[in-house]
């Protein structure tokens, strides 16, 4: 059996994990035949059985593997166990399956165990992530700055100790110790922590500018060119997000950061044959990222908005909300992964379910998405009270964000006479920022639903030149058929399709506006007029 263990480490160490478990595996049914004491041929047969699991992503059975082997380590004198199987390294091993199993708890503890000489720089850094988890943010905090001691260049630490609230400033003096030796060479990290500070802050505008100066620094630099996007994204700028993320992935069209977001941004835009497109690419990219099925997600979610009855509605959803559980499977901390479930849901009426999965990505990540997908579930179930709380809530803790106070008046106009306070609302977001576009789309609603359909027009011509979309001149279509204007509208529903050829709801609005200039009833109205006939009959 010695020369099987020589072999098995022979296999591990040259990197062949599945070889090197498969013969783990006859070497331990073969031990099993009769009672032995432990050894180091035993120890690392499990050990190589339960690394080939955790490479298979089998962590439920490589904790059992783990911990048989943290027992066969412990029955070992110390000079007999091979130096590359520490009980730090299996004990560390065991706490990542129980981090993919979802028990955060026990994987802390097992970490905890471990003395503190002889914790490692990657047993540190799960330590930070489990705390994260766990919601302790000072001890994920203290972990982190355990990693930065060991490596002082590691940027990711550096991102998530923004990401928990760190001051700038702290985080500066921490970026200066290690630009001691090479200040000119890295003094542009001070300037991407300093961006990434103030979009924990969701002051997306600094954000842009921060990231705006480092684009100088790199500007084929594909990561930087998303982040820029994502920022314009979060401020409500849908053509320059867009933009933005068409020249991220010009640089490098398989490069994963925000992926979901620029699917989003298309959902927005209703660009279905560009985000099948994405979707296409994704898969073929990497199915192990979130990024991917959170893209399919929202594929799902723009089949389901232009869906033309409600059974391909709900299949759509339903397929939609399969995709969501493959991302929840790779990251379940994803706050993206139950924003788009919780859209899906509300598509099927289901808006308690609905409301639960927001309540989940608000409770990762205090995001104005979370917050809108919560108000939405709220007004859709008639709980006016709790959207217009949630919509103040947003608004407090988001004040320099002109989408949070757009948000509140969204919740003002469901309250009784709350139309003059929507009204306002929305001409102060629009104060705040001219680009708001989301402000200009409720002030359009507000004006439609009082029929001031000239004060309706006039907002969306004078912001026309912000966002030349399929979305604008739609909307334009459906004001002018509104106000009956079937010229206008025909002609604002084919600028939509000159942008987007394949935007159902321009297409739908183009068939009613030829039917409203021929004269003859669109079918949908036709249905509508003789239902009233016969209601009239009756009575």
């Amino acid at each position: 059996m010695q020369s099987i263990a020589s072999h098995i480490e022979s296999l591990s160490s040259n990197g062949l994990a599945e070889s090197a478990r498969l013969l783990s595996g006859f070497y331990l049914s073969a031990s099993a035949k009769q009672p032995c004491k432990a050894s180091p041929g035993r120890l690392r047969a499990l050990a190589s059985f339960a690394d080939g699991l955790f490479e298979t992503r089998e962590y439920v059975r490589a904790v059992g593997f783990y911990q048989r082997a943290m027992d066969e380590h412990r029955s070992l004198a110390a000079e007999s166990c091979p130096k590359d199987l520490s009980h730090c390294y299996l004990a560390h091993q065991l706490a990542k399956c129980l981090i993919h199993t979802g028990d955060h708890q026990q994987a802390m503890d097992k970490l905890l165990a471990i003395p503190s000489a002889e914790r490692s720089v990657g047993v540190y850094m799960t330590m930070a992530k489990a705390a994260e988890a766990l919601r302790f943010p000072d001890q994920a905090i203290a972990f982190y700055k355990e990693v930065l001691r060991a490596c002082p260049a590691a940027l990711e630490v550096l991102q998530s100790l923004a990401n928990l609230g760190v001051p700038f400033e702290e985080l500066r003096r921490l970026v200066l110790q290690i630009m001691v030796d090479d200040q000119q060479e890295l003094e542009w990290i001070v300037v991407w922590v300093e961006g990434l500070c103030e979009h924990h802050k969701k002051d997306y505008k600094a954000a842009i500018q921060r990231f705006s100066a480092l684009q100088t620094e790199f500007p084929r630099d594909p990561y930087v060119a998303a982040f820029l996007a994502h920022c314009e994204w979060k401020r409500g700028l849908l053509p320059q997000a867009k933009a933005a993320f068409e020249e991220a992935r010009s640089i490098d069209e398989h490069a994963m950061d925000f992926v979901d977001t620029y699917a989003h941004v298309l959902v927005a835009q209703g660009a279905e044959v560009t985000l099948s497109t994405l979707c296409q690419k994704m898969l073929s990219t990497c199915r192990t990222r979130v990024e991917t099925w959170l893209t399919l997600g929202r594929y799902c979610q723009l089949l389901c908005e232009n869906s033309r009855n409600d059974t391909a509605a709900r299949i759509h959803a339903r397929r939609g909300l399969g995709f969501v559980e493959k991302a929840e499977e790779i990251d379940k901390g994803h706050p993206e992964v139950y924003m788009i479930k919780g859209t899906l849901l509300l598509g099927l009426d289901k808006a308690e379910l609905a409301t639960m999965a927001f309540r989940q990505a608000f409770d990762i990540s205090r995001d104005f998405s979370a917050y809108q997908g919560l108000v939405s579930c709220y007004l859709a179930s008639d709980r006016v009270t709790d959207a217009l709380h949630t919509a103040k809530e947003a608004h407090e803790s988001m004040r320099m964000n002109p989408r949070a106070l757009t948000l509140l008046g969204v919740a003002c106009a469901r309250c009784e006479a709350g139309g003059e306070k929507a009204r306002k609302a929305f001409t102060n977001a629009l104060q705040a920022d001219p680009e708001c576009m989301d402000a200009v789309f409720a002030l359009v609603e507000i004006n439609v639903e009082e029929e001031k359909f000239d004060e309706a027009i006039k907002l969306l011509e004078i912001n026309l030149h912000k966002s030349r979309t399929d979305y604008m001149y739609r909307r334009m279509g459906d004001v002018y058929m509104m106000k009956r204007d079937f010229d206008q509208a025909l002609k604002h529903y084919e600028l939509a399709l000159g942008v987007n050829p394949g935007y159902e709801p321009a297409a739908e609005g183009r068939s009613k506006a030829i039917s409203g200039l021929s004269g003859v009833p669109d079918p949908d109205e036709a249905e509508e007029l003789s239902e009233s006939d016969e209601s009239l009959n009756m009575d």
